[in-house]
């Protein structure tokens, strides 16, 4: 369950990031992506909505699910985390 509570980000940035989260992500241990981002960005933009910064991001990730990206000399990945392999159904 996502917690859209996420305190000194703009309602609307909040709002993207947790849509985003609730139709492109799924978390669970041992789950690593790279990517994110990118795809948030993709995400925003077929919406029609200006992404936050990489930085707001990043922060969200960490608000959100106390997620943290890890790095290594070759690469950079989140922990618990992954893009769905299948789009979200609507269940209205």
């Amino acid at each position: 369950m996502l917690n859209i509570g996420v305190f000194g980000f703009p309602q609307t940035s909040k709002r993207l990031f947790c849509l985003w989260l609730r139709d492109r992500c799924v978390t669970g241990p041992g789950f690593e992506a790279t990517g994110l981002y990118s795809d948030y960005r993709r995400w925003c933009e077929g919406k029609e909505a200006k992404p936050t910064s990489a930085f707001t991001w990043a922060h969200m990730m960490y608000e959100q699910f106390g997620l943290s990206e890890v790095r290594s000399s070759t690469s950079a990945y989140f922990k618990g985390v992954r893009l769905r392999t299948a789009p979200r159904q609507n269940t209205a």
